[in-house]
C-alpha cells in the first residue's frame, strides 16, 4: 500500500464540483396557468397539493374516509401508512380546493382512492409526473437548473404551500407538511390550535379567489353599513310619524271639548288614513303634513 497525502491527491486528482441548485419560487401567475390547462381530475389535485403541503405519493395513497369535516372544514387525516417518514399527521385544505373536491367526494365510497384508481402509490405518483411532463410542455414551462432537472415539478407545488406557510409562522408550515425535524412543533399543537394557524396562512394559498374575496367581502361590509345606516334613519322617521300621529289626535281630543271638530281627510276625526302611513314609510319623507279642516260640531 502506497499512503498518498490528501495535498497530493488534491492537486493531481479533478473531482467533478457537485452542483447546486437555487429552488424555482412558482409564482401564483405559474400556478394559475398550469391548474387553468389542467383536466377536471387533476384541478383538484393540484388545488389540493398546493393547500395542503402534502406529497404526490401521499396524496394518491388518500382514501375518502381519510377527509373529515371539522368546524366547517377539511381536515386530512395523514396515516403512518402513508407518509415518508411513517409518522402519521393532519393537515387542512382552503376553501377554494373544497370547492372543486367536495362534488368529487360525493361520488366516491369511503374506501375509494380520491386522486387515482391505482392502488399503487409509486405507481400512481410516476402517471401523475408523466401527465405534468406533458402539460408543462404545452405550456412552455420547460426551464432547466444546471443540473438538468425541471426548475417547476410536482414537488413545486408542495414548495409553495411551505414557503407561504413560513409567512406567517416560522415552523409550523413544515411540521404540517410532514419534514420530520420540524415535527416536535406540530405536536405542541392540538387540532383546533392547527386549524387556527391554518384559517390565518389561508389567504396566502388562495390561486384564484383571493382578489375576488377581499372584493366581496368589502363590498358586503359596506352593503351592510348603508342598510343599517337607513334602517336607523327609517326608524327615526316612522318614530316621528307616530309622535305626531299621537299629538293630532291628542289635539283632535282638546279642541273637541271647545266645541269645534277636527277631521281628517278621509273624513273620520281621530283616524289616519293607513294608506297615508304606508306613503310615508315607503317615500321616507321627512315629516307629514296632514291637512285638516275646522267645521262646527253637528247640532244635538
Amino acid at each position: 500500500m502506497i499512503p498518498i497525502h490528501a495535498e497530493v491527491l488534491h492537486a493531481n486528482v479533478k473531482f467533478s464540483k457537485q452542483l447546486k441548485t437555487a429552488p424555482h419560487r412558482l409564482s401564483k401567475e405559474e400556478v394559475q396557468k398550469i391548474i387553468e390547462n389542467a383536466s377536471l381530475q387533476r384541478k383538484s389535485l393540484y388545488f389540493f397539493l398546493l393547500s395542503s403541503g402534502v406529497r404526490g405519493e401521499e396524496a394518491c395513497s388518500l382514501k375518502k374516509r381519510d377527509f373529515e369535516l371539522f368546524n366547517g372544514r377539511y381536515k386530512i387525516n395523514l396515516r403512518g401508512s402513508y407518509t415518508k417518514t411513517g409518522m402519521p399527521r393532519i393537515t387542512f385544505i382552503s376553501k377554494e380546493t373544497q370547492k372543486y373536491l367536495e362534488p368529487l367526494l360525493k361520488k366516491l365510497k369511503d374506501d375509494d382512492l380520491v386522486f387515482t384508481e391505482n392502488s399503487d402509490p409509486i405507481k400512481a405518483r410516476l402517471n401523475e409526473d408523466v401527465y405534468f411532463h406533458r402539460l408543462r410542455k404545452k405550456l412552455d414551462l420547460v426551464a432547466r437548473h444546471e443540473t438538468g432537472r425541471h426548475e417547476i415539478t410536482l414537488h413545486s407545488f408542495r414548495s409553495y404551500f411551505i414557503s407561504h406557510c413560513e409567512k406567517i409562522n416560522e415552523g409550523l408550515g413544515h411540521a404540517l407538511a410532514g419534514h420530520d425535524r420540524y415535527m416536535k412543533v406540530y405536536e405542541r399543537y392540538s387540532d383546533e390550535e392547527l386549524l387556527e394557524f391554518y384559517l390565518k396562512i389561508e389567504p396566502e394559498l388562495l390561486i384564484f379567489d383571493s382578489d375576488e374575496i377581499i372584493k366581496t367581502h368589502a363590498e358586503l361590509k359596506a352593503k351592510v353599513e348603508e342598510m343599517e345606516k337607513e334602517m336607523k334613519e327609517n326608524n327615526a322617521k316612522f318614530e316621528k310619524f307616530e309622535l305626531g300621529h299621537q299629538l293630532l289626535q291628542m289635539l283632535a281630543h282638546t279642541v273637541q271639548g271647545t266645541g269645534v271638530q277636527l277631521v281628517t281627510p278621509d273624513g273620520k276625526p281621530y283616524e289616519i288614513d293607513p294608506e297615508v302611513i304606508k306613503k310615508v314609510m315607503k317615500d321616507y319623507v321627512e315629516s307629514v303634513e296632514i291637512p285638516i279642516r275646522i267645521s262646527p260640531m253637528p247640532a244635538g
